[in-house]
């Protein structure tokens, strides 16, 4: 039942789904830092402990991190090279990696913190311009190990802390139902192929969830099983119905949406239990 993850991409076309999936990174990480401007304080509900600075620290975190696969590509994986990563961030914004480590406490703020994330996405952005959608460049999923992978997953990234960040400050509004559906699509192949989520098996009991899109065709029928999980495009019979927009079926799976705020149709206590069983983002 396992099914690929390109039915709701935007463009048959490659170079088209790049320029759309920049296209978001760009605007994103501009309204991450608009909304770091508004004040850094504010705590962000969707990552428990964090506030809108660590959450803007986390960001060029990202882009750090996929700026040396991308300018370094091919090269692969090593521990030499994450050791570089982040000394590279300690040199951009000193006492950074330490600030990370302790989970980002307000006391510990190191100064710079927007021109760290600014310059740092601002390198990213000129690196991906170069970046073929078919070249190869190291990726955490082993089979998706191109240049199409890392372009969507920033779109990705960068559009939920986004919604994080401006959320602190009470202007979060709904995601563009397209792009949640994409969204949708690429985390339930993140939870399928990439080992961080291979977790929880024991959980894992053959229960199914279907996500139904309110006013849209979306369907995911996700099942979780000890050999991993597995999702088709069907609206089949499910332990569990969630259903919503499509915005929020994917703040829902990311943990940003309440199981109260959704409408649950059957086991109320299995889509609570999304994250136990799926993982968490």
């Amino acid at each position: 039942m396992s099914v690929t993850n390109e039915s709701h991409q935007p463009a048959a076309d490659p170079h088209t789904r790049k320029a759309y999936y920049l296209g978001h990174f760009r605007r994103n990480r501009e309204a991450i830092l608009a909304a770091a401007g508004l004040g850094l304080d504010r705590p962000i509900t969707g990552c428990p402990g964090w506030d809108v600075a660590g959450l803007t620290g986390h960001m060029g975190r990202v882009y750090t991190f996929w700026l040396k696969w991308v300018s370094e590509r091919p090269r692969g994986f090593s521990r030499e090279a994450m050791s570089e990563i982040a000394a590279d961030r300690d040199v951009r914004l000193p006492g950074y990696t330490a600030w990370d480590q302790t989970g980002f406490p307000r006391d510990a703020r190191p100064d710079g913190i927007v021109p760290f994330a600014r310059h740092a996405g601002d390198e990213l952005d000129a690196a991906l311009v170069g970046l073929e959608p078919d070249e190869i460049v190291w990726t955490f999923i082993p089979p998706r190990q191109t240049g199409d992978f890392v372009f969507r997953r920033l779109a990705m990234e960068t559009t939920i802390h986004r919604w994080d960040a401006e959320e602190a400050h009470g202007i979060a509004g709904r995601i563009d139902d397209a792009l949640a559906r994409d969204g949708i699509d690429e985390m339930l192949m993140q939870f399928r192929e990439d080992p961080a989520y291979d977790v929880n098996r024991d959980r894992r009991h053959g229960q199914t969830i279907l996500l139904r899109e309110d006013g849209g065709a979306g369907r995911w029928l996700v099942s979780f099983d000890q050999s991993g999980i597995t999702t088709a495009p069907s609206a089949g019979p499910a332990d569990a119905t969630v259903a919503g927009t499509a915005s929020d079926l994917w703040l829902f799976i990311m943990g940003r949406r309440r199981p109260e705020d959704m409408r649950i149709d059957g086991d109320q206590s299995l889509a609570a239990a999304w994250g136990d069983l799926a993982g968490r983002f």
